[in-house]
């Protein structure tokens, strides 16, 4: 068995399950006529996955659950806000299970986590975008997935390289830290032009 080049390639395989596992709980929910019924499946998977332990690809299933539910809140319209309580509870449950029982990944804690950050967050986008500060962050969105792909095998080999001569618990290696980062936002902007950019 060889570990791959792709080292987030396990991650596309989770992805794919997701949206199969979707859709099987949207031809369910069909006769009902109500995407709830395909909500309350997936949710009630989610936690039962929250509370028992399994192989992937379902290990991810509750962080996409808050991911999905940060989403919804996301496009409910002015004059539903009352819609995102119950995507936020969900979310929250979901850290509880996740904080008190651990989880499949053990980051099911942080996703709600974020989740929660993201929905709050959302009331002040215009806010976000227009800061000056920040907008450099919209520049690396444009390549976030060729980041995606390749920071792994940018950061992993030169980060264990530069651990045998500067040990990794010294405070200054958090300069080892920011410039393997920009190293990593520079190869995913490369693999962009040279990579993603073509092929779309």
């Amino acid at each position: 068995k060889r570990t791959p080049w792709l080292l987030v390639s396990w991650s596309l395989t989770s992805e794919i399950s997701f949206y199969l596992l979707v859709a099987f709980g949207l031809l369910i929910a069909r006769p009902f006529r109500s995407p709830v019924t395909a909500i309350l499946l997936g949710v009630g998977l989610a936690y039962f996955l929250a509370l028992n332990n399994n192989g992937l690809p379902l290990n991810f299933w509750p962080e996409f659950v808050c991911g999905f539910f940060a989403w919804l809140a996301s496009r409910l319209r002015d004059g539903h806000d009352h819609q995102v309580v119950p995507c936020s509870l969900a979310i929250l449950g979901l850290g509880a299970v996740g904080l008190r029982h651990g989880s499949p990944a053990g980051t099911l804690p942080w996703a709600a986590t974020f989740a929660i950050i993201l929905i709050v967050l959302h009331r002040y986008d215009s806010a976000i975008v227009a800061w000056p500060a920040l907008r450099w962050l919209g520049r690396v969105g444009v390549f976030s997935y060729s980041l995606y792909l390749i920071h792994l095998p940018v950061v992993s080999p030169a980060r264990n390289f530069i651990a045998r001569v500067w040990p990794t618990s010294a405070p200054s290696f958090v300069i080892v830290v920011v410039l393997l980062t920009l190293a990593a936002i520079a190869a995913g902007w490369i693999f962009y032009r040279c990579v993603e950019s073509p092929l779309e």
